[in-house]
């Protein structure tokens, strides 16, 4: 009788472990990260690249994400915000629940990259059909609340300035 009990619960450990090895494989893999990416694609307007996710149980994070102009894409394509890492307080249970929307966001080693004429009008285009009504994060001053906390660190912004008369080539203003 001690046998099969200590057998049934080395087999319950044993498949419990493989389970939760399984599920973290799952969470980390280009299934998931594809998914991630075609949902942002989709709340901001224009192309997303995520190099990867990492959904855990207290939070998730992306690895690598760029966000790029509204007509950006192929080889040559740069974007206007490139992200080493952003971490959110959403877990795999508030993703189960649709629960989505962080209250809390850290964001490490981002570069912002704005390009201006030589009059100083903005050339970077953003999205302007992002988000279906009611996706992502409502600005007006009237929702704020929804809008989540964010803590940053190592970031860079860049203006860029191309002279026309000089080069074709962008100068660092």
């Amino acid at each position: 009788m001690k046998r099969i009990l200590l057998f049934s619960l080395v087999t319950i450990v044993v498949v419990a472990l493989a389970a939760g090895v399984g599920m973290r494989w799952y969470l980390r893999s280009h299934h998931v990260t594809h998914r991630v990416t075609e949902q942002l694609k989709v709340l901001y307007g224009g192309p997303v690249h995520v190099g990867e996710v990492e959904i855990g149980l207290g939070s998730s994070t992306l690895k690598n994400l760029s966000l790029f102009e509204e007509h950006e894409t192929g080889q040559d394509a740069q974007p206007w915000l490139k992200i080493d890492s952003v971490t959110a307080d959403v877990s795999l249970w508030d993703l189960i629940a649709g629960n989505e929307t962080p209250r809390d966001v850290s964001v490490d080693g981002a570069t912002l990259v704005f390009r201006f004429d030589r009059d100083g009008t903005l050339l970077t285009r953003f999205p302007t059909g992002a988000a279906a009504p009611g996706a992502g994060f409502d600005l007006d001053p009237a929702h704020l609340e929804s809008v989540p906390g964010a803590k940053l660190k190592g970031v860079k912004v860049i203006f860029l300035r191309r002279d026309f008369r000089s080069s074709s080539s962008p100068t660092r203003s």
